[in-house]
């Protein structure tokens, strides 16, 4: 039997791991539009997400209004490599699919150590590549490109590299889980149960960067798994 949470109930498991509640302070960093933020305002927690697009901070602000949710949650344009909080003033931060966007993490990591207070927490939710990952082997490296490809995304970092990187900043790992194998969540479930990116993937687009749709579902899931991780002080 497989067994999917949904959107909502990720984010409140999210939550739980931040100890999200009325009095603490939180960024989303990489938050589109809001819409994780939107599932965890009713634990009482003070959010603010961080975006380089315009005119996503422009749409989730006025959504935000429009829910009565502006004096909990707000969205601000900026970098996640440079971002516009003092130093030691959150509680905690979250990046969901976001990092995997940077090639480097050290102006990333670095940037959640400054911002966050003594004992603050930062839980990344992302897609890395695993151990059984081999560069040497020619369809491992066929189906990471064609899925780097259509995500629009650099190569894909490896648990080892997040954790070092953090720990270079005073970030030490306090819990990692690996969804695939706790709640039977395919790692592609994030792409999957998404038509649109599914025919991207499956389409001529993505030219000759990876062997056949039903080939690559089948075998894709050897070594790429979803790996949450909750770095902290």
């Amino acid at each position: 039997m497989l067994f999917l949470l949904s959107h909502t109930d990720y984010s409140r498991v999210i939550g739980n791991k931040l100890d999200l509640r009325a009095g603490v302070n939180c960024v989303d960093m990489g938050c589109g539009i809001g819409g994780v933020m939107r599932d965890l305002v009713d634990t009482g927690v003070n959010l603010t997400g961080i975006t380089i697009a315009a005119n996503e901070v422009e749409m989730g602000n006025i959504e935000f209004r429009k829910m009565g949710l502006d004096t909990k949650c707000r969205l601000v344009e900026g970098d996640c490599q440079a971002m516009p909080f003092s130093d030691s003033t959150q509680d905690a931060a979250y990046a969901i699919y976001s990092l995997k966007y940077f090639a480097k993490l050290d102006a990333v990591m670095s940037e959640v150590a400054r911002i966050l207070k003594p004992h603050g927490k930062f839980l990344i939710y992302d897609l890395i590549k695993t151990e059984r990952y081999n560069e040497n082997n020619e369809e491992h490296r066929n189906i990471i490109e064609g899925l780097e490809y259509a995500c629009g995304m650099p190569s894909l970092h490896t648990k080892e590299e997040l954790v070092q990187t953090a720990a270079k900043f005073g970030l030490v790992l306090k819990e990692h889980e690996d969804l695939e194998k706790t709640n039977n969540t395919p790692y592609h479930y994030c792409f999957s149960h998404s038509q649109l990116f599914m025919w991207l993937v499956e389409s001529p687009i993505i030219g000759e960067s990876k062997k056949g749709g039903s080939e690559w579902k089948s075998e894709r899931k050897i070594f790429l798994k979803i790996k949450k991780l909750r770095i902290s002080f």
